[in-house]
């Protein structure tokens, strides 16, 4: 997509949480295959900028945190690139321009998310803006919120609907 991004991160960036519909855009698919995506931004298109970090939430059944990674662009009006737009599934949504960052991922979580019937139990974390009203692509995550979902994810934690399973 696009050559190497440099990696001077600044101290003060943002966090976020971006949410796909997997029955809009195959999500799963992507984050097996690509290193890097262009995102919609929806709301908060003044606020995101290069070097934010950014989860990957899924939508549905599985809701969750799937990736973490790090917008490597400022916000710009454009179509997806031609790898994002083969997993649209409307054609047109891919086409469309629209303002979209570059979200390099940094770890991936396909075989160990952090689900959603996890989070909404969690006592800081069930109250992050995607479980509150999760009509949306992007949501901004507080410093405490970030701060306990890395705690959860450096220590793999797992929820299988009945207890913390640790790897």
């Amino acid at each position: 997509m696009r050559e190497s991004h440099s990696t001077h991160i600044p101290s003060q960036r943002s966090h976020w949480i971006f949410q796909a519909n997997p029955e809009r855009y195959d999500i799963h698919s992507s984050l097996q295959r690509e290193s890097e995506e262009y995102w919609n931004l929806r709301q908060h298109w003044r606020d995101i900028k290069k070097w934010d970090e950014v989860y990957i939430w899924l939508s549905g059944a599985d809701a969750g945190i799937y990736a973490r990674g790090v917008v490597v662009t400022d916000p710009e009006l454009r179509s997806d690139s031609a790898e994002g737009q083969q997993y649209w599934s409307s054609a047109e949504e891919g086409k469309q321009p629209r303002s979209r960052v570059l979200v390099q991922y940094q770890d991936k979580f396909l075989d160990r998310p952090l689900l959603r019937k996890f989070l909404v139990h969690e006592p800081i974390l069930s109250c992050m803006s995607i479980l509150m009203n999760p009509r949306g692509t992007n949501f901004r995550l507080a410093a405490h919120e970030r701060d306990e979902l890395e705690s959860w994810l450096r220590e793999s934690r797992l929820w299988d609907g009945s207890r913390v399973m640790f790897r």
